[in-house]
């Protein structure tokens, strides 16, 4: 509770500080007050994908967000993933590339790999300096029952004191807390729940300065029927 009220109350202090000039009319020209409503804006799209995560957590913990489960194209996904964060990724000067099999297949739904991917891929963004790279790939394992994926980055990795807690709810690092204040702290927590509601499991490897990979399985299209 505590955490929530936190982070729910950043962003509602940011659109108070804006509305009461604006009420007192201490705002003279045009151009402050579309300075005030432009952070108004901001931090109501913040409040708003908040409430959305924390949501998404809720449903996904007790077990009614539905999954869709079809055969999925795992290279089509990752490759689709990767159009989406290019602009940015370009903007950075960071190289995105994609390492998989044509034919390689999983039995999830493609919905929710997608916003795992995503989230994933906007962790590796906000940690990976100019001139870094980030890999999606994809691999058989198992003996062919599992399919295997990857986000791998160049990035700074993540503090051996912070592995144990990256998963839980609102938690941030003190690195993520200076670098990237927009995060709502949910983002893998919701990554570990939709994972973890295909039955499959995810894990990290980080070494400070080197890098962070995350890798998840999925249920082989034959295996999951």
């Amino acid at each position: 509770i505590a955490n929530i009220s936190h982070e729910l109350r950043t962003p509602l202090t940011g659109i108070r500080g804006m509305v009461e000039p604006l009420i007192d009319g201490y705002m003279d020209t045009e151009e402050e007050k579309q300075d005030c409503y432009r952070v108004i804006y901001k931090e109501t799209i913040r409040l708003e994908h908040l409430i959305s995560d924390m949501l998404d957590v809720s449903r996904l913990q007790a077990g009614v967000a539905r999954m869709e489960l079809e055969e999925i194209g795992v290279e089509g996904i990752l490759q689709a993933a990767r159009r989406q964060i290019l602009p940015r990724a370009q903007e950075a000067g960071i190289e995105v590339r994609v390492e998989a099999g044509a034919n390689l297949t999983a039995m999830a739904d493609e919905e929710r790999v997608m916003q795992v991917l995503l989230i994933l891929l906007d962790n590796a963004l906000s940690f990976t300096p100019t001139g870094g790279a980030i890999t999606l790939y994809a691999r058989s394992e198992h003996g062919g029952e599992k399919t295997v994926i990857g986000v791998r980055d160049t990035g700074t990795g993540i503090e051996s004191r912070d592995l144990p807690y990256i998963w839980e709810r609102f938690y941030k690092s003190d690195l993520s807390r200076g670098k990237d204040k927009k995060g709502t702290g949910l983002g893998l927590a919701i990554v570990r729940e939709i994972i973890q509601a295909h039955n499959e499991n995810i894990n990290v490897i980080s070494t400070e300065g080197v890098g962070t990979e995350f890798i998840f399985s999925l249920p082989k299209s034959d295996a999951g029927r």
